[in-house]
C-alpha cells in the first residue's frame, strides 16, 4: 500500500468526528491567537500521553511543522498550498494521528488511540461519510445477529445485506461525484467495494476531475474489474460449452419409428430427422383441447426455424383417420410431417402416458429433452440456432 493510501486510510480508522466536550474546545480554544490567520491553525489537548514534542507529517513523510508540548497542549501554525492529507506524530511514539489540513482553524482531542477534530470543510464533510459508513455497518451487524437469533430466514438475511450494500454504494458514488474536484473522493473509493457498472459510471462522470489521483485510480480499477469480467465470462462460456458436451455424449437415443402419413404411404422418423439440427415430435390428437391450443406456437416455431434445419413430426393418437385428417386441416397443420399412431406403439417407445407431450432430438437422433414445455422447447432452440 502506498504512502497516499495509507494516510488516507488513517483518516477513515482515526474516528474524526465533530462530537467534542465543550469543556475541551474552551481550553483549546485560550490557544488559539485572536489575530487573523490566513494559513491553519491546529489547537489541541492530549491526554495520557508522554511526550514533549509534535510534529506534522505529510504523505512523504516530511516534517513540515513542529511545536513543543506545554500543559497537555499544542499548537500548529502554518500554510499549506492546497488541502492535504498529514498525520500528526508524537515524538518516540509511532501511533500516527491523520487529519486533512486546510487553510482554516482546527481543535483536536487526543486520548490515547482515538482523536477528535473539529473544524475544516473536507473534515466535516468526511466525518458525514464515515457516520453514513457506521450505520451501514451497524444495520450489517443488526441483520446477522438476526439471523443469529433465527428471528429472519438466510434468504432474508442477503436480500437485508444486499440492499445495504446497494444502499452504501449509491452514497459513496454521490460522495465521489460531489468531492471529485479534492482529496475526500480518493478516500471514498478507497473505502467501497463498486462493482463495474459503477465504476464505469464513475469514470465517465468524473473524466474532468481536478483530483488526477481519482481519475487514474478509477482508470486503473476500471482496467482491473473489466478484467475480471473477461476471466469470468471466459469462464463461465467454457463452463457451458463443456456442459453442452456433456449433455450431448448422455443424451439417450430417441426411438426409431415409421408409420402412416397423411396420404397413405409409410413415412420413417430416420428420413424426417436426415439433415436436420433438431426435429420436434408432438405428440397430438384433435379430441385434445390443450394439444389444439398449443399448436399455433408449434406452428410459429416451425415457420421461424424450418429454414434453419428444424422440422416437427406430429403423432396422432386419434380414434379414426377421419378426425385425424380434419383436425389437422382445421389446424392449418399441413406444412410438416404427420404419422397416425393406430397401434400406440410409437406413443408407448417414448413413454407417453397423457397428451400434449413433445418431445425434441437433435441432429444426431438424441432426446435433448421428452416431454418438453413450449418455454423450454423455445430456449433450446434458441441456442441451438443461435
Amino acid at each position: 500500500m502506498n504512502r497516499i493510501a495509507m494516510n488516507l486510510k488513517l483518516l477513515l480508522l482515526g474516528g474524526i468526528s465533530l462530537s467534542m466536550s465543550l469543556g475541551c474546545q474552551q481550553d483549546i480554544a485560550k490557544e488559539i491567537s485572536s489575530e487573523t490567520h490566513k494559513g491553519y491553525t491546529i489547537a489541541g489537548t492530549i491526554i495520557n500521553q508522554d511526550a514533549a514534542m509534535l510534529y506534522l507529517v505529510d504523505s512523504k513523510e516530511q516534517i513540515v511543522d513542529s511545536t513543543a508540548i506545554t500543559n497537555s497542549s499544542f499548537v500548529l501554525k502554518g500554510t499549506v498550498v492546497q488541502p492535504d492529507s498529514y498525520n500528526l506524530v508524537f515524538k518516540n511514539q509511532l501511533q500516527p494521528y491523520a487529519i486533512i489540513v486546510e487553510n482554516t482553524s482546527f481543535k483536536v482531542f487526543i486520548n490515547q488511540d482515538q482523536m477528535m477534530i473539529a473544524g475544516g470543510d473536507l473534515n466535516t464533510k468526511l466525518t458525514a461519510f464515515q457516520k453514513n459508513e457506521d450505520m451501514h455497518n451497524e444495520h450489517r451487524l443488526t441483520a446477522l445477529n438476526s439471523f443469529a437469533t433465527k428471528l429472519i430466514t438466510e434468504k432474508a438475511l442477503h436480500t437485508s445485506l444486499d440492499s445495504i450494500s446497494k444502499m452504501e454504494s449509491q452514497f459513496a458514488i454521490r460522495f465521489i461525484e460531489e468531492n471529485q474536484d479534492n482529496l475526500l473522493s480518493s478516500i471514498g473509493l478507497a473505502a467501497t467495494d463498486l462493482q463495474l457498472d459503477a465504476v464505469l459510471s464513475l469514470s465517465e462522470n468524473t473524466k474532468d476531475a481536478k483530483n488526477t489521483h481519482l481519475v487514474n485510480t478509477i482508470s486503473e480499477n476500471l482496467t482491473a474489474l473489466q478484467k475480471e469480467e473477461d476471466i469470468r465470462n471466459t469462464a463461465l462460456a467454457k463452463e457451458a460449452e463443456v456442459k453442452d458436451v456433456v449433455e450431448k455424449v448422455y443424451r439417450a437415443p430417441a426411438p426409431y419409428f415409421t408409420g402412416e402419413s397423411l396420404n397413405g404411404s409409410d413415412l420413417a422418423f430416420a428420413n424426417v430427422l436426415k439433415g436436420k439440427k433438431a426435429v420436434l415430435i408432438d405428440f397430438w390428437a384433435s379430441w385434445c383441447k390443450p394439444c389444439r391450443m398449443i399448436t399455433p406456437q408449434v406452428r410459429a416455431i416451425h415457420q421461424r426455424y424450418r429454414d434453419l434445419g428444424f422440422d416437427v413430426i406430429t403423432v396422432s393418437l386419434d380414434k379414426n383417420r377421419a378426425a385425424w385428417k380434419q383436425g389437422v386441416l382445421e389446424d392449418q397443420m399441413s406444412s410438416w410431417n404427420h404419422i397416425y399412431d393406430e397401434s400406440k406403439d410409437i406413443s408407448y417407445s417414448y413413454s407417453v402416458r397423457a397428451i400434449p407431450h413433445m418431445v425434441l432430438v437433435d441432429g444426431e437422433g438424441r432426446i435433448i429433452e421428452n416431454k418438453i414445455s413450449i418455454t423450454k422447447l423455445k430456449s433450446e432452440l434458441t441456442k441451438i440456432f443461435k
